[in-house]
């Protein structure tokens, strides 16, 4: 089996805490490039780049020095803290930027592993990183286990009184909407996912989204419901560079 369990604890400045379970089939990893094993010969590189490009020459294709990053430095920049902006806080009453790490729940018979080689420059525009992995025969991944809800630790509360309307004064994360925006969905599913996954990130949100696509109260622009639909190619790959499948 590939499948697996992914478990997010969050904890905002209260010290509470939160857990968001979910099931997966591919692990999916960003690529530290500020772990590369190969520093010095990287800076030497784009010396002799910069020194050629200046007199108008072009390095050799088997001259090239590309990154190379251990799949350990990948596995533990997954598990590694990440801050959460305008994360809302339901024992806060208030938006704050809250602390994410991730693990996992259980651990498949073959995991499949998908390098994010996709990152988006200014413009939200999609690069390959030109950068190697280094893995090893043997990879121990039971560091990554979640323990769950540990003792002396307290849940968020699920609602601060005035649920409702706390969520109204709930503002969309604008970064995560525009990248959401980038992959051809409209502006109000765009915000609806990000409101209902408290701004925790874009992979948070997608997942959201197409989890929730067939549900009756997921407003749908007029425009959509009548055109005819048709299949933008770029937009598929950056989906597919984010981990899902075609």
């Amino acid at each position: 089996s590939f499948k697996f369990g992914i478990e997010d604890r969050i904890q905002c400045p209260s010290g509470k805490v939160t857990y968001n379970r979910r099931f997966d089939y591919i692990l999916s990893l960003n690529i530290p490039l500020n772990q590369a094993t190969n520093k010095d010969q990287l800076e030497a590189f784009q010396k002799r780049k910069a020194e050629a490009e200046s007199e108008g020459k072009q390095i050799a294709a088997g001259e090239v020095v590309r990154p190379r990053v251990p799949l350990e430095a990948c596995l533990a920049s997954y598990s590694a803290p990440e801050e959460v902006m305008d994360f809302y806080s339901t024992a806060l009453k208030s938006k704050t930027t809250a602390t994410k790490t991730t693990g996992l729940t259980s651990f498949p018979d073959y995991l499949v592993l998908h390098m994010r080689k996709f990152v988006m420059e200014d413009g939200w525009v999609p690069k390959k990183l030109d950068v190697y992995i280094d893995v090893p025969d043997t990879i121990d991944i039971s560091h990554m286990r979640s323990k769950g809800l540990q003792p002396g630790e307290e849940l968020l509360p699920e609602s601060a009184g005035d649920g409702e309307a706390e969520m109204t004064r709930l503002v969309a994360n604008e970064n995560i909407v525009s990248q959401l925006l980038c992959m051809g969905f409209s502006q109000t599913l765009c915000e609806k996912a990000a409101i209902n996954t408290s701004n925790v990130g874009v992979e948070e949100a997608m997942n959201w989204l197409l989890a929730h696509m067939d549900d009756p109260d997921v407003p749908v622009s007029h425009e959509s419901q009548n055109a005819t639909v048709s299949v933008d190619q770029s937009k598929v790959e950056t989906l597919i560079s984010f981990g899902f499948q075609e």
